[in-house]
């Protein structure tokens, strides 16, 4: 069980940081804009 929600936290870290990234560039490309 340890192993699982270890797996499900990594994978909502990642899905955190990918989502953040992708609003941190489209903020960026606005500014650019």
């Amino acid at each position: 069980m340890a192993e699982e929600s270890s797996e499900i936290s990594s994978m909502t870290v990642i899905g955190i940081g990918v989502v953040l990234f992708i609003i941190i560039v489209g903020v960026w490309y606005l500014f650019l804009k």
